[in-house]
């Protein structure tokens, strides 16, 4: 089987594209007979000479989460064709609070146009993101997504399939174990950009601060979206900040903690998949 998978996370935030596309392609790859192409959604959508000729080798196209009107001519253009589509998402979109980043684009359907003089404004799409999304699960051979609640909420609109998320293991047991120069216990979390609500309203911002104002030897660990760090109700030194990460270097950052935190808060988060829960077992947080 050949398959091809654009994603649509960019270089800053290669998250969705990671798991939802590269870890997957890696193992397929390994297997006699078969191939797997990652390629950018922009591809998909500018319909690039190179992507077409890849997807007419292909068997399959996976298409992650871009449901805009090119994407819905190209998937009954592709499908026409006889290639099995695929629409592949990983978040309860909607169900996204103001918190997030990709609030514009899935609550109010803006997206943001950049002229060649470099002025930007917002633009609101003649159909929403949402509504395009279910006609995208509708139009295409299955949609997947690696949440059961997920398919459960989305199943009425299309053929949805479970696909959970897969550990690339090696990754995380090559890591030699973090040498500690003293007894300081690391509560940790890392995340992207959609997880503040989920500190802010599950308890754990409240919980960190009795903590910390009990036990002089425990600081907290933040990497990622940095208002997770400006929210954490404790004091500056107590609490610390690593950026955004490459993920061949999220190992090195997860063998800091001696805890791992997971907050979980509104019906967004109870969609999401069991990634930190399956990286804490694997690292023996």
């Amino acid at each position: 089987m050949r398959i091809v998978n654009f994603s649509a996370d960019g270089a800053s935030e290669f998250n969705s594209g990671n798991w939802r596309g590269l870890i997957p392609g890696r193992a397929i790859n390994k297997l006699p007979g078969h191939s797997y192409t990652l390629l950018s959604v922009r591809s998909w959508l500018d319909a690039r000479p190179e992507s077409t000729r890849i997807m007419n080798l292909a068997d399959t196209i996976i298409i992650q989460r871009v449901a805009v009107a090119e994407t819905i001519k190209y998937v009954k253009e592709w499908r026409s064709k006889g290639k099995t589509v695929i629409g592949d998402f990983d978040d309860s979109y909607d169900k996204i609070d103001n918190s997030n980043q990709a609030h514009a684009f899935w609550a109010e359907g803006l997206v943001e146009v950049q002229l060649s003089n470099n002025i930007k404004y917002k633009k609101k799409l003649e159909n929403h993101p949402i509504e395009m999304l279910k006609d995208f699960i509708r139009l295409s051979n299955s949609g997947t997504t690696p949440g059961k609640w997920l398919v459960d909420d989305w199943k009425q609109y299309g053929n949805m399939r479970f696909l959970p998320n897969y550990i690339d293991s090696e990754r995380y047991l090559s890591v030699p174990p973090f040498k500690k120069k003293d007894d300081k216990i690391v509560i940790g979390y890392g995340g992207s950009m959609s997880h503040v609500a989920s500190f802010m309203e599950s308890g754990v911002n409240e919980a960190l601060a009795r903590v910390i104002r009990k036990r002089n030897n425990v600081m907290v660990l933040i990497c990622g979206d940095k208002r997770v760090w400006d929210n954490l109700p404790v004091p500056n030194h107590k609490k610390a900040h690593q950026n955004y990460m490459r993920s061949v270097w999220w190992g090195k950052a997860l063998r800091q903690f001696d805890i791992g935190l997971a907050p979980l808060a509104r019906f967004y988060d109870h969609r999401r998949s069991a990634i930190k829960s399956e990286e804490y077992s694997l690292m023996v947080i």
